[in-house]
């Protein structure tokens, strides 16, 4: 629930206020709730595991506005669909990651909290690189060549000077389209979340799989999204560098396959 509920107000405050620190925001509070729920657990059993996913959910809600919106000023056009392909299948990879990781320290001498611990600070570790390397806008970054530069913010002279019209929330809320996609992402993300939180249950309980080797089993799905993703997204900017398809054509054909 606290990830649906900011989304639309994320994705206006990283356009208006730029969303490096939105997304260091994020990142610190979710570390930080995953390092809290063993406490949480201890203390408040499951109530306690529900109110850091909340809290985790609500400051989620502002990574991935916030991700788009850097994508939009640092991705050329024609390269836009590799380029976000390549932040995209991260997601896949940072599950693959996890769970060949969380069953080996959650066997270990650590135990399972060790690995609420490791991610936590692998995120407040990924919060300080981007700080020191991140930026809004290529302009804003302090060590970017004036050769890329140039080509990024030349290539992006388009979408910069195009008047943004005022949202047509009516039409929006009422058009059979929008509602097709809000439907498919809705079957897309709940397949992929129940096959999240239930296959390494369902190996260890069905299959009677060891926690510390179903890791393997696990990962298989999202290692097979992760290299279909990265294979996707230079086809897509082929088709429409070739001109075969249009962009809205082309995400069609994609989110079909």
């Amino acid at each position: 629930m606290g990830y649906v509920c900011l989304q639309v107000i994320a994705g206006e405050f990283g356009k208006r206020y730029g969303p490096k620190w939105f997304l260091v925001g994020s990142m610190i509070m979710n570390s930080a709730a995953c390092m809290m729920i063993p406490f949480m657990a201890s203390k408040f059993d499951y109530g306690g595991v529900i109110a850091c996913r909340v809290v985790q959910g609500l400051f989620q809600g502002f990574f991935f506005p916030s991700v788009h919106n850097i994508l939009g000023k640092w991705a050329p056009p024609s390269e836009r669909a590799t380029l976000g392909n390549i932040v995209f299948t991260g997601v896949a990879f940072g599950t693959i990651f996890a769970i060949l990781i969380t069953g080996t320290i959650s066997a270990s001498w650590a135990g399972w909290p060790a690995a609420f611990y490791f991610f936590g600070s692998l995120g407040l570790g990924w919060c300080i690189v981007w700080i020191l390397l991140g930026a809004n806008t290529p302009s804003d970054h302090k060590s970017i060549s004036a050769e890329e530069k140039f080509y990024i913010e030349s290539s992006l002279q388009d979408d910069l000077h195009k008047k943004v019209p005022k949202t047509p929330w009516k039409e929006i809320l009422t058009s059979m389209p929008v509602w097709a996609i809000v439907v498919a992402n809705f079957g897309q993300n709940w397949g992929y979340a129940t096959l999240l939180t239930e296959i390494s249950n369902y190996l260890n309980k069905v299959c009677n799989q060891d926690i510390s080797q179903n890791s393997l089993l696990s990962a298989a799905p999202y290692t097979a999204l992760f290299l279909l993703g990265l294979a996707f997204g230079p086809i897509a900017d082929w088709l429409v560098a070739k001109k075969y398809l249009s962009p809205a054509n082309t995400r069609k054909l994609m989110n079909t396959i």
